[in-house]
């Protein structure tokens, strides 16, 4: 399971071509290469959007940061879950190879890390 520093904060927002259009949260590992995000609308008329299989079809969303810069221009959802998504049957995504980044996530301490805190006295 995946610790998120801030649940509140999006890890990713979703573009539709320039346009900011929501938001990727609460990211789960899916399988391999795959990590499943729940999708928030901007607002009412996004949603509709968003739901539109054309648009995913076609890959015309585009995830990134907050800057608009791209992790994996590469990225799209995956067939099934955004078909899910748009008959609403779902408020998830899967995406490939789009995982939040280390500064987003609560990583456990390596032994090295609990080694040197325990030599040197630290609590946690």
């Amino acid at each position: 399971m995946m610790q998120l520093k801030d649940p509140s904060v999006p890890c990713y927002e979703i573009f539709l071509g320039e346009d900011r259009v929501g938001f990727l949260f609460d990211p789960e590992w899916a399988d391999m290469f795959w990590c499943s995000y729940r999708v928030v609308p901007l607002d009412e008329q996004w949603d509709e959007k968003l739901r539109n299989d054309r648009i995913w079809d076609q890959c015309l969303i585009s995830v990134g940061f907050k800057d608009g810069t791209n992790p994996n221009p590469y990225t799209q959802g995956g067939i099934a879950s955004c078909q899910a998504f748009c008959r609403r049957e779902c408020d998830r995504i899967t995406f490939r190879s789009l995982w939040p980044t280390d500064d987003m996530l609560v990583l456990p301490k390596s032994a090295f890390q609990k080694f040197m805190d325990w030599l040197l006295g630290r609590k946690e």
